[in-house]
């Protein structure tokens, strides 16, 4: 058992408790108690003082690549499983050293990422919360060369039927779908529809069988509509949304992932970037931001993902909430929320995560200052991480 004491609260995140100050009691993995200052749990227990600081719900991104390592695609192409398993490992102790306490990995060589995944789930090794796609299906199409590894290629309704099928008993959580071309894939129109809907409405068939869903990489304007009248869950990026497409949003079941740390790579590290990708960067990053603001006045709930390689990840901590900022303009509480509760709303796992609330899982980070107030906050190392009730940094 562990106390916290004199916990900064953030109301927007915190639930069943009103107070901004409290002390808080963790218990068999979960959020025990929530009392006001100086309360006596009557319990022994390690007590930590947290001296005011921010106390937040654990962080959630729910599209990263754990075994994506640079911006060098040709490093993935030369992977052996092995490789791809250690440098996975790798992502997922960085991940939770910044206080990502889930991690949905989106498309991973080798579907190495449920094997991950099961080893963190059984104690083997540290990691966050793992949802494994495992490998990414894609239809027969310009630059799945790039990604050869990770990607499984099926064509036609009867071919996605088996292979989601196989993917599911591989171990996978979710199906994940290249719906669009890529920007990082040679030869890709990232606003070109590649897949049909008889394939999507197939996949979505396979994964609700199995309790579970669809994920689709998807800028393109009509494929974004595709997707949403198909039941995929969650787009990927969603690029280019349009006031017909943000509609259907909102009165459907389907929700926007928007990944903004990725477009921020190619003007930070420009040296990084192939020569094939930017004409795309140049003519599609603004005029995706604009339509991903115009969905964010909207209203839309939208979660948090990075798309990031473990190498920016490291060098660039907060890297999503600095891109969201100075290239969104989204408000700091709008990006706690994005990144915690509504990702977590997002994943179906609001009743167990996401929030600071009596019951829910005790996974919950410390950070050294008021980020609600200056999310630049969130770039600094954490003072503690907790997950599952232990204290893990």
């Amino acid at each position: 058992m562990i106390v916290l004491r004199n916990c900064r609260l953030i109301p927007q995140l915190t639930e069943g408790y009103e107070g901004q100050l409290a002390d808080i009691l963790l218990e068999d993995k979960a959020i025990k108690r929530i009392a006001p200052c100086g309360t006596d749990f009557q319990v022994e227990a390690r007590e930590i003082d947290l001296q005011k600081r921010t106390l937040l719900p654990g962080l959630m991104d729910i599209h990263a690549h754990f075994n994506l390592y640079s911006q060098n695609v040709l490093e993935a192409l030369v992977q052996d499983p092995a490789t791809a398993a250690f440098e996975a490992v790798v992502g997922a102790n960085e991940y939770l050293r910044q206080g990502y306490t889930l991690v949905r990995d989106c498309g991973s060589s080798y579907s190495v990422v449920n094997a991950m995944r099961d080893a963190i789930n059984k104690g083997t090794i540290k990691g966050p919360r793992v949802i494994s796609s495992g490998q990414i299906i894609t239809p027969t199409e310009n630059g799945n060369k790039c990604f050869a590894k990770m990607y499984v290629e099926a064509d036609g309704a009867q071919e996605v039927q088996k292979t989601c099928r196989k993917l599911f008993q591989e171990g996978s959580d979710f199906i994940k779908v290249m719906a669009t071309g890529a920007f990082y894939n040679d030869g890709g129109v990232p606003g070109q529809t590649i897949v049909t809907e008889e394939e999507l409405r197939m996949m979505v068939q396979v994964a609700s069988s199995k309790d579970s869903y669809v994920a689709a990489h998807c800028h393109g304007t009509e494929a974004i509509k595709l997707c949403i009248r198909c039941g995929v869950r969650t787009i990927e990026h969603c690029s280019l949304v349009d006031d017909e497409g943000i509609e259907m949003l909102k009165a459907g079941t389907s929700f926007m992932v928007p990944t903004i740390a990725i477009d921020k790579v190619p003007y930070d590290e420009p040296e990084t970037i192939p020569e094939y990708m930017w004409p795309k960067v140049d003519a599609l990053t603004e005029l995706s931001h604009d339509c991903i603001k115009k969905a964010y006045k909207a209203g839309l709930l939208m979660g948090w993902g990075s798309d990031l390689d473990i190498e920016n990840l490291t060098k660039r901590p907060g890297y999503e909430f600095v891109a969201r900022k100075e290239m969104m303009g989204f408000t700091n509480l709008d990006m706690l929320r994005q990144a915690t509760i509504d990702s977590a709303k997002i994943i179906g796992m609001d009743d167990k995560l996401g929030s600071v609330k009596e019951g829910k899982l005790a996974d919950l980070i410390v950070a050294d200052g008021n980020p609600d107030e200056d999310i630049y906050v969130m770039t600094k190392d954490l003072i503690h991480v907790i997950k599952d009730g232990e204290l893990i940094y």
